[in-house]
This record gives structure tokens, C-alpha cells and sequence, in this order.
């Protein structure tokens, strides 16, 4: 394992600890309102909860639109390189050709070439 899947072990390890520790210490019940009265440990750890899933929620959402987004790309990528003309044709001919141009077997004869022969 990396050391860094490690990092999140040791810090529910120490919360754990932590609450065990605040939940000795405080034998006392805390009066939440509209609640029954609960242990501060208790109450510490559903706080913990909470914030946690508060951040994790935002974060998760975004990744999962930026996987649609990509998916989106990729698929619109590809429909878009099935109308591309294919060049292989003009890749065995010897004499380079511009691929949306005639080639040269079929270019038209251009005014300038005809007033050269004729003077």
C-alpha cells in the first residue's frame, strides 16, 4: 500500500480516539432541541459526519459531470472523425498532392500555362 492510503487510517483512527476520549470525559448527556438528550460523543461524531459527506457531496458531483462531459467529448469526437475524408489514397502517389485539390492527373489547365505555349 502507499503511504498516502494510509494518511485517511490514522485520522479515523485519531477522531476514534478522540471521541472515546471526550466521551469519558463527559458522562453528562447533551440536550439537542427537538432531540432526546444524547452522549457529546455521540453528538461530536454525527457533527463529524455530517460536515464530511457535506464536503465529499460537491466534490463527487463535479467529478461525476466532468466524466459526462468527457464521455460527451469523446463520443463527439468520434462522430466527427467518421466525416473526415480519408488521405490514404494520396499517400502512395510519388508526387505530393494538396487532399482537397484534384490531383495532379486531373488538374485543370490553367490560363497562365496556356498563354506560355502560345508565345
Amino acid at each position: 500500500m502507499k503511504v498516502t492510503s494510509f494518511i485517511p487510517v490514522i485520522i479515523i483512527l485519531f477522531v476514534s480516539g478522540y471521541l472515546l476520549w471526550f466521551h469519558q470525559l463527559n458522562q453528562s448527556s447533551v440536550i439537542m432541541p427537538l432531540l432526546v438528550s444524547l452522549p457529546p460523543a455521540v453528538v461530536l461524531a454525527f457533527a463529524i459526519v455530517i460536515t464530511s459527506l457535506a464536503a465529499w457531496l460537491p466534490v463527487r458531483l463535479k467529478l461525476w459531470r466532468a466524466r459526462r462531459k468527457i464521455k460527451r467529448m469523446q463520443r463527439h469526437i468520434t462522430e466527427l472523425e467518421q466525416h473526415l475524408p480519408s488521405y490514404d489514397n494520396y499517400a502512395t502517389s510519388s508526387t505530393p498532392v494538396i487532399p482537397d485539390r484534384h490531383t495532379p492527373a486531373h488538374a485543370p489547365v490553367s490560363s497562365a500555362t496556356d498563354n506560355t505555349e502560345n508565345a
